[in-house]
C-alpha cells in the first residue's frame, strides 16, 4: 500500500487541465482559496497516481463521486470502471495525502497537529464513554495528541468501510491511543462487521518521511512545517476527506466516505446521550515516543490489525478483514490508514509534490 504526500503550495493553474467538468465546477464554486487549492491538489494527485497504474493520461482517469444518500457529486471518489485499486484522499492545513492499495479498500486520514482545536468539544462528540474516560485520565497536556491519534484511526476506519460519518461515532470504540490500533466495538448498524486481520509484527507509529520542499520554477514550492490553513479544523467548510476543504476533526460537511451533511466532532453539538458503552477507568499512561522506522521499500503496521467487536462473536465474523496502522507525517502530524484486506498493513511512502510539477 502506497501513500503519497503533497502540500497546498503544490497547487498551480496547470493542474486545472486534469480536472473533469464536474471537478472543475466544484473547484470554481469553492470560495476559500485554501480549500480550492486542497481540492485541486487532492484530485490531481489521485489522477496522476491512478494514471501510472491504468496506463491512461491523468485527465482520462474515470472518477466518480456520487453520494449514496443524496446523489450529489461529493461522495467518496472511486474509479468508474472495474479496477483492483482502492484509494483514499485526505487533507488538513498544508498537507494533502493519497493512499493507493491494490486489491483492497483503503481509508486515509491526517490532521494538522498545529491547527486550533477544542479538544473537549470534539471528544464529547466523537468518543465513546470508555474513550472519553481514558482521555480524561491523562494529564491535560497529553489530551490533544491522544484525541488526534484516536480520531485519525477512527476516520481512517470509516473511510475504508465507505460508510461515512452517519455512523454514530461514539459507538465505534477503538483501543487507547498508546496501544496498538484496534477496533474494540462496532456500531450495531455495521453488518457484516470486519474481522481481525492477520497482524504484522508489533511496532510503533510509522513516522513519515518529511515532505520535501520543491524547487521554485516547477510549480509553487512547498512551504515549511504544516500549519493551519484558513479553514483549519474548526471551519464549517466541507470535510477534507471528500477533497473539498479541510479534513480537520471539527469541520462539518460531506466526507470522502459518502456522508452528505454529516457533522464532524467538535463543531456540531452531539445529539442524545453518549454511547451506552460502560465507562472503564483507564490509568494515565504517557503516549510512547514515536520511533523512526527505517526508510525502505516497506514499513510495518503499527501493531496488530483490528480486533473484532467486543462480545459480539467477532471470531466468527464472515466480513472482510481490517488492518490499521498509525502514521506520523513529517514526524509531527498524526495520521492513520486502514485497509480492508487479509493481511497486515505495510506502507510505502513517496513525495507526491514531485509528481505534480
Amino acid at each position: 500500500m502506497e501513500i503519497s504526500w503533497a502540500r497546498l503550495g503544490d497547487a498551480h493553474d496547470r493542474l486545472l487541465n486534469l480536472l473533469d467538468p464536474v471537478e472543475r465546477a466544484r473547484h470554481d464554486a469553492t470560495v476559500s482559496p485554501a480549500e480550492r487549492g486542497r481540492f485541486l491538489v487532492g484530485v490531481a494527485l489521485s489522477r496522476v497516481l491512478l494514471a501510472e497504474r491504468l496506463g491512461v493520461p491523468p485527465a482520462g482517469v474515470p472518477l466518480r463521486r456520487v453520494c449514496p444518500h443524496c446523489g450529489g457529486p461529493h461522495g467518496k471518489p472511486r474509479l468508474a470502471v472495474p479496477s483492483p485499486y482502492g484509494f483514499s484522499v485526505t487533507h488538513s492545513g498544508e498537507l494533502i495525502g493519497v493512499a493507493l492499495c491494490e486489491g483492497a479498500e483503503v481509508g486515509l486520514d491526517v490532521e494538522d497537529a498545529d491547527a486550533p482545536l477544542d479538544v473537549e468539544a470534539a471528544a464529547r462528540t466523537a468518543l465513546s464513554a470508555a474513550e472519553l474516560a481514558a482521555l480524561h485520565s491523562r494529564p491535560p497536556a497529553e489530551r490533544r495528541a491522544a484525541f488526534l491519534r484516536t480520531w485519525t484511526r477512527k476516520e481512517a476506519v470509516l473511510k475504508a468501510l465507505g460508510v461515512g460519518l452517519r455512523v454514530p461515532l461514539r459507538e465505534l470504540e477503538l483501543a487507547p491511543p498508546d496501544q496498538p490500533p484496534a477496533v474494540v466495538s462496532w456500531p450495531d448498524q455495521l453488518a457484516p462487521r470486519p474481522g481481525p486481520a492477520v497482524p504484522s509484527r508489533p511496532g510503533l507509529a510509522v513516522p513519515s518521511r518529511p515532505v520535501p520542499a520543491e524547487p521554485s520554477g516547477a510549480g509553487q514550492p512547498a512551504s515549511g512545517p504544516a500549519s493551519a490553513g484558513p479553514s483549519g479544523p474548526v471551519s464549517a467548510a466541507p470535510s477534507g476527506s471528500g477533497q473539498a476543504g479541510s479534513s480537520g476533526p471539527v469541520s462539518a460537511g460531506p466526507s470522502e466516505s459518502g456522508s452528505a451533511g454529516s457533522s464532524r466532532p467538535g463543531r456540531a453539538a452531539s445529539s442524545g446521550p453518549a454511547s451506552a458503552v460502560p465507562s472503564r477507568p483507564v490509568p494515565a499512561v504517557p503516549s510512547p515516543p514515536v520511533s523512526a522506522a527505517p526508510s525502505g521499500a516497506g514499513r510495518p503496521a503499527s501493531g496488530p490489525a483490528s480486533a473484532g467487536p467486543s462480545g459480539s462473536g467477532s471470531a466468527g465474523s464472515s466480513g472482510p478483514r481490517l488492518g490499521i496502522a498509525d502514521l506520523a507525517v513529517g514526524g509531527v502530524h498524526p495520521g492513520a490508514v486502514a485497509v480492508m484486506g487479509a493481511g497486515g498493513v505495510r506502507v510505502v511512502e513517496r513525495s507526491g509534490s514531485r509528481l505534480l510539477q
